[in-house]
């Protein structure tokens, strides 16, 4: 998943899934079901209708992604669930409808509650805290929350993590969201911004990163600033940090 667009591609080809789907479900209901010619060749409008939008959303796929969509293999499990779900969408219109929007609505109260709470984490514009050294103490900054912390001569350690979607996940595939977390002295915690993160686990279909920063004694001078950034790659001090 190195190429642009793979996110509207991706999309895309689910809902060419649930054209091709739904045509699958009208045409097995002309089947199995008594029709009148007419009502058979309205049928088979709908099909051709159905096709022709699957087409279409396919062709704008592959455009977009110039065909390497189909290169990646996460996309492959999520097929044959768009299909089933056109397939049921057309066959049993009413449970096949609400089970659509109940899918979709579960989905996106789960990945809004669950993902969505977090920072997106972009290479320009990363998570920061600020930090301000006095004679005895650090003071954290994160928006508009202040917290102070003993300078007691020992080693403060800053914490972060990010969280990646599973790139076959509609909307959110590959998408990667953190925070820093926590400040940590030793074992001792002596910041917990969240804790939430750690939910994530390889077998929900998210990976879960972690990244450790040091700041050592002695490192600044009373009345210094500096920020703490992450950018879902590397945890590091602007301006960088100098050992005196």
């Amino acid at each position: 998943m190195d190429f642009d667009n793979f996110g509207p591609a991706r999309d895309l080809l689910y809902v060419t899934m649930l054209f091709f789907g739904a045509a699958a479900g009208v045409l097995i209901k002309i089947i199995q079901k008594k029709y009148t010619l007419s009502q058979k060749s309205n049928w088979i409008s709908v099909i051709f209708l159905l096709v022709s939008l699957g087409v279409a959303s396919l062709a704008v796929s592959v455009i977009l992604s110039m065909g390497m969509v189909f290169s990646v293999v996460s996309v492959y499990p999520f097929i044959p669930f768009f299909l089933a779900l056109g397939i049921l969408g057309m066959y049993f219109p009413r449970a096949g409808i609400c089970s659509i929007v109940f899918a979709a609505g579960f989905f996106t109260a789960w990945i809004c509650f669950t993902f969505l709470v977090f920072p997106e984490l972009k290479e320009k514009e990363p998570v920061k805290i600020t930090v301000r050294s006095s004679n005895d103490d650090y003071i954290f900054r994160r928006n508009d929350d202040t917290w102070n912390i003993k300078n007691d001569g020992r080693t403060i350690t800053f914490e972060a993590a990010s969280v990646t979607a599973y790139p076959g996940y509609p909307l959110i595939g590959g998408e990667q969201r953190g925070l820093i977390i926590r400040v940590l002295r030793k074992d001792e915690q002596l910041i917990a911004f969240t804790n939430s993160l750690f939910r994530f686990s390889h077998s929900s279909g998210f990976i879960l990163e972690r990244y450790t920063l040091d700041l050592p004694p002695g490192a600044m001078l009373p009345g210094i600033s500096f920020s703490v950034l992450f950018n879902g790659k590397h945890l590091y001090f602007d301006p960088p940090i100098q050992l005196l």
